[in-house]
C-alpha cells in the first residue's frame, strides 16, 4: 500500500509541474459547463440531466489527453526500466498511476460544483439524479482511464496513444446506443443486443445518471475497469519476461472474456438497486402497499402476454425483463399475487395465419388469437431495421389482471415509453377492482367557438356577408372526459338543463368554464354540493384574441366572460376576481399569425411572451397537500385570482387550503375592452400584490343557501350549449319550496382558470397531473395520488433578469476556470522564484 501511495503522489504531482494540467482542467470546465449553460435558460429546468448526457462525449476526448503520457512518456524517456527496477510490483505501479489519474479527473469534475449551487439558489432540484449523475461520471471516468492506461503502455508516441484511446472509448460507448444495436441486429439478429448488454457503456451509464444505482451496472463498470488494469499489469510483466505475442493475445481474450461472462450471468438477475430520486420514482410507493393490503385473501392473477425476446425488435428486447422486474416487486407486496408470463405467439411460428386456412392447427391458433382479441389483448406494430431496411413486426406486450368475479382489467400496450407509469396503471386498476362499484363523475363543459369574437352574432353575420366561412363550435375540453374514462371512471357529460341534470349517483361534479349560469343551474350545483357531491370548478373570467397589430407585432384584446359563479360561491366565502391577472413568472405562447409572402399568405406560429401567460412555480404550490405535493409547475393561462373570505368560512365552519398561489411579483389591472398596452404589462406602473390564491381546496358541510326558498324555475329558453342549434321552449313553472337538507361533509376545489385544462393547454407542465390528482382526491381519496405523482413534471426556474442570467452563466462557466488560472500563475511564479533563489545560492557558494 505504501508503494502505491508513493507512485500516486509522484504521478499526481507530475500533472501540476507543467501548465498542462491547468490547461486540461480549464478547457474541460469551459467546454462541458459552457455547452450545458448554452441552452439552460431556454429549457429552464432545475436538473443536470443534459450535462450528464453530454459528459461521455466530452470525456471521450478529455480522458485520452490525461492518460496518453502515463506510460508513453516513460517508454520514450527510458525511465520505464528504472521504474521496473524499483522494489515494487507491476500491480503497484499500475494502481499508483491509475489512482493518480482518477483523482486528477475527480478534481476536474469537482470544478463543476457551481452548477448544483446555482440550481439550489434559483430552484429546488432533486438531488438524487444529480448525485447519481456524479456517481456514474466517476465510474465512467474510471472505465475510460483504465482503458487509456492500458493503451498507453504499448506506444512511445503520445499522439498514437491519444487517438487509439479515443477510438476505444468511442467504440465501447457506441455499442451501448440503440442506433448501433439496431443496426447490428438488422444484419446479425441478437448480436447487437448481446454487445449492448455486455460491452456497451451507454446502456449502463444511462440508468446511473438518472438517479438509479443498479448493482448490475456497478458490476459492469468494475469488471471492465479491473480487466483493463489486469491487462496493463500483464503488459508490463510481458515486457520483462518477454512473453510471446500469441500468449499475450490469448491472455487478453481470457480476461475480457471473463468480464463479458460476468455481465452475461448478472444481466438477467435482479440483484437490487438504489433509487436516489426524491420521490422514489423507480421504487414501489407506500401507496401501492396500502392498496395491496385491501386485497381479500384470494388470488390476484397478473398475466403478462409478451412476444419472446428473440422475436422482438431491438428497441424492445429488454422490455420483458424490465416488466418482469417490476411485477416481481409487486409479488413481494402480497402472498396472494400470482404472476404468469405467456407467449401468445407460441405455435404460430411467425407465420401469419390466413382466416381461410382450414387445417386443424390453424383453426386452434385462430381461435386462440380471437379469444385474446375479445379480451382486449391485441398485437401492435413495432418498427425494426433488418438489412438496412425498415420493417414492421406485430408484437404483444399486454397485461391482464383478474380478481374475484370482476371483469378482467387490461393494460393493452406496455412499452418502454410508459414503463414509468406502469405502477400507477397496475395499482389504479387493482384499486378499482376492490371497489363495490365504478366511481362516477359528471362533467359540465362548454361547446364554443375557437375565437372569442365569434360569440358576437353581429361578427358572425358580418363574416357571412363577406363570404367567409364561420367555424363550428367544438368541445375544447374533450381530453378531460377521455382521460377519466381511460382511468376507469364512469363519466357522464351533462348540459345542466332540465333534461340533463346532475346525476344522483355522481360522486364528483366537474364544472369547467361555466358561462352565464342561470339561477336554476346555481341551485342544482349548490344542492349537489350540499348533499355530499364533491365539486371541481374551473372558472374562466377572461379570454384573449391575438391579431397582427397596426405597427407590427401582436395585438392582444381581452374579452370578459360572465360566468355567473360568484352568487353561487360567495356564500361559501370564495369569489373569483374580475381583475386581469399579471405575473412576472410567465411563459411564451405560440400564436398562429398570417404572414404575407408576395402573392401568397401563410400561417406561422409567432412566439408571444406576456404576463397573462402565468407559470405557477413549485415554490408557489402547497407541499402539505397530496394534490400538489409532487407537481413541478402549472401553466395558468389567462387565469384570475380568487378572493377568500376567511371570516365567513369560519362562521359556516368550512376549512380551506390554498393549493396554488401567484408569484412574488403579481399585479392586476381593471377590466378593459381595448388592446393590452406596454403600461399594462409593466409591474412598475402598478401595485404589486404577491402570492394571490389561484386554486383552493374547501372542506366541510356546505350550506344549502336555497333552503326554505322557492325553487328557481328552469328558464323559458334552455341553455343550449351549441350556439348553432335552436333553443327549445321550457315551461316556467314553480316547483315549490326548497327542502331542508342534512349536509354531509363534502370537498370542493375551486380554481380561477379553465383554459389550463383545455385540449390545447392541458399537456403543458403539471396541468394533467393536477387535474387527475384533484379528481382522484375528491372521488377516491389520496391513496392513488402518491403513485401517479412520482413521475412529476420537472421543476422550472423562476423569471430571471438578463443581468441575473449573465451572472449565473459567468459563475457556472468562468468562475472556477479563473480560479485555476490564478492558481496556475501563482504556482508558476513561486516555482520560478524558488529556482532563481536556488541558482543564486549556487553562485554564492561557488
Amino acid at each position: 500500500m505504501k508503494n502505491i501511495f508513493i507512485i500516486f503522489r509522484k504521478e499526481f504531482a507530475a500533472y501540476f509541474i507543467s501548465p498542462i494540467a491547468y490547461i486540461f482542467i480549464v478547457v474541460f470546465l469551459v467546454v462541458s459547463c459552457g455547452l450545458f449553460m448554452t441552452n439552460f435558460f431556454l429549457i429552464s429546468k432545475t436538473e443536470m440531466r443534459d450535462y450528464f448526457n453530454m459528459l461521455p462525449w466530452v470525456l471521450i476526448v478529455f480522458i485520452p489527453a490525461v492518460t496518453m503520457r502515463l506510460w508513453s512518456e516513460e517508454r520514450k524517456s527510458g525511465t520505464i526500466a528504472l521504474l521496473q527496477s524499483l522494489p515494487m510490483s507491476s500491480s503497484q505501479l499500475v494502481l499508483g498511476k491509475f489512482f493518480a489519474s482518477l483523482v486528477f479527473y475527480i478534481t476536474a469534475l469537482a470544478g463543476t460544483f457551481p452548477i448544483p449551487i446555482m440550481l439550489s439558489i434559483i430552484g429546488t432540484p432533486d438531488w438524487g439524479p444529480i448525485l447519481g449523475g456524479y456517481f456514474g461520471a466517476v465510474f465512467l471516468g474510471a472505465f475510460y482511464l483504465a482503458g487509456g492506461i492500458f493503451i498507453s503502455a504499448f506506444f512511445k508516441d503520445q499522439i498514437v496513444s491519444f487517438i487509439l484511446t479515443m477510438v476505444l472509448c468511442f467504440v465501447f460507448y457506441m455499442l451501448g446506443t440503440d442506433f448501433i444495436t439496431t443496426f447490428i441486429d438488422g444484419w446479425i439478429p441478437q448480436f447487437g443486443s448481446f454487445l449492448n448488454s455486455t460491452l456497451g457503456v451507454a446502456s449502463h451509464y444511462s440508468a446511473v445518471e438518472r438517479g438509479v444505482v443498479d448493482i448490475r451496472d456497478i458490476l459492469y463498470f468494475l469488471s471492465f475497469t479491473v480487466s483493463f488494469l489486469i491487462l496493463n499489469i500483464y503488459t508490463l510483466e510481458s515486457s520483462i519476461k518477454l512473453h510471446s505475442g500469441r500468449k499475450f493475445a490469448a491472455n487478453c481474450v481470457i480476461v475480457i472474456g471473463i468480464a463479458i461472462m460476468i455481465n452475461v450471468i448478472t444481466n438477467p438477475l435482479h440483484l437490487g438497486r438504489f433509487d436516489l430520486t426524491k420521490n422514489k420514482i423507480y421504487t414501489l410507493s407506500e401507496s401501492s402497499r396500502k392498496v395491496m393490503s385491501r386485497l381479500k385473501d384470494v388470488p390476484l392473477e397478473i398475466t403478462y402476454y409478451v412476444t419472446p425476446k428473440s422475436k422482438m425488435p431491438t428497441a424492445l428486447k429488454t422490455l420483458e425483463q424490465d416488466v418482469v422486474d417490476k411485477l416481481t416487486e409487486f409479488k413481494r407486496l402480497s402472498k396472494n399475487i400470482r404472476i404468469t408470463i405467456i407467449d401468445p405467439t407460441k405455435g404460430i411460428e411467425d407465420i401469419e395465419i390466413n382466416k381461410e386456412d382450414t387445417t386443424e392447427l390453424a383453426k386452434k391458433i385462430q381461435e386462440k388469437m380471437e379469444k385474446l382479441q375479445e379480451r382486449g389483448i391485441v398485437p401492435f406494430n413495432a418498427q425494426s431495421i433488418e438489412h438496412d431496411s425498415f420493417n414492421i413486426r406485430r408484437v404483444y406486450s399486454a397485461i391482464s389482471i383478474s380478481y374475484l368475479d370482476k371483469k378482467d382489467e387490461i393494460i393493452p400496450q406496455v412499452i418502454p415509453q410508459n414503463l414509468n407509469s406502469l405502477e400507477y396503471e397496475l395499482v389504479s386498476r387493482i384499486y378499482r377492482m376492490t371497489l363495490n362499484k365504478k366511481p362516477g363523475v359528471a362533467i359540465f363543459s362548454p361547446v364554443e367557438y375557437p375565437d372569442p369574437r365569434m360569440k358576437d352574432p353581429a361578427m358572425r353575420n358580418m363574416l357571412m356577408q363577406m363570404g367567409q366561412k364561420i367555424p363550428f363550435p367544438e368541445d375544447y375540453y374533450s381530453i378531460l372526459s377521455e382521460t377519466l374514462s381511460q382511468q376507469g371512471y364512469d363519466v357522464k357529460k351533462i348540459d345542466l338543463t332540465k333534461d340533463s341534470p346532475v346525476p344522483e349517483d355522481a360522486e364528483t361534479l366537474i364544472v369547467v368554464k361555466p358561462e352565464k349560469l342561470n339561477e336554476r343551474q346555481r341551485y342544482e350545483i349548490n344542492k349537489a354540493v350540499a348533499t355530499g357531491t364533491n365539486l371541481f370548478m374551473a372558472v374562466q373570467t377572461y379570454e384573449y384574441s391575438y391579431s397582427p397589430g397596426n405597427k407590427g407585432g401582436i395585438q392582444v384584446i381581452p374579452y370578459k366572460i360572465e360566468s355567473g359563479v360568484n352568487p353561487l360561491l360567495s356564500p361559501f366565502g370564495i369569489t373569483v376576481s374580475d381583475q386581469i391577472l399579471m405575473d412576472s413568472n410567465h411563459e411564451t405562447l405560440m400564436v398562429p399569425s398570417r404572414q404575407d409572402l408576395g402573392a401568397f399568405s401563410v400561417i406561422q406560429n409567432q412566439p408571444v411572451r406576456l404576463p397573462m401567460h402565468v407559470r405557477v412555480l413549485e415554490k408557489n404550490l402547497n407541499k402539505d397537500v397530496s394534490i400538489t405535493d409532487q407537481i413541478g409547475s402549472l401553466f395558468y393561462l389567462w387565469g384570475s385570482t380568487l378572493n377568500v373570505d376567511t371570516k365567513k368560512m369560519q362562521d359556516i365552519q368550512l376549512n380551506y387550503k390554498i393549493l396554488a398561489s401567484s408569484g412574488s411579483k403579481t399585479w392586476t389591472i381593471p377590466h378593459k375592452t381595448e388592446p393590452i398596452t406596454d403600461a399594462d404589462i409593466t409591474p412598475d406602473f402598478h401595485e404589486v400584490e404577491p402570492n394571490q390564491p389561484l386554486a383552493v381546496l374547501v372542506e366541510g358541510k356546505f350550506p344549502f343557501t336555497y333552503e326554505g326558498k322557492e325553487i328557481p324555475a328552469w328558464p323559458k329558453q334552455s341553455q343550449s350549449k351549441n350556439p348553432t342549434m335552436p333553443v327549445e321552449e321550457e315551461e316556467n313553472t314553480s316547483e315549490g319550496t326548497a327542502p331542508k337538507i342534512e349536509n354531509p361533509p363534502a370537498r370542493a376545489i375551486i380554481t380561477g382558470c379553465a383554459e389550463m385544462f383545455s385540449d390545447r393547454v392541458i399537456t403543458n407542465a403539471g396541468n394533467p397531473l393536477f387535474f387527475m390528482n384533484a379528481i382522484d382526491a375528491l372521488t377516491l381519496g389520496d391513496e392513488l395520488i402518491g403513485i401517479r405523482s412520482k413521475g412529476k413534471a420537472a421543476e422550472y426556474i423562476g423569471q430571471l433578469s438578463s443581468g441575473a442570467k449573465l451572472f449565473y452563466k459567468f459563475f457556472a462557466v468562468i468562475f472556477v476556470p479563473i480560479v485555476w488560472v490564478i492558481a496556475g500563475v501563482i504556482r508558476t511564479y513561486l516555482r520560478k522564484r524558488r529556482r532563481a533563489m536556488y541558482q543564486k545560492m549556487i553562485v554564492v557558494n561557488a
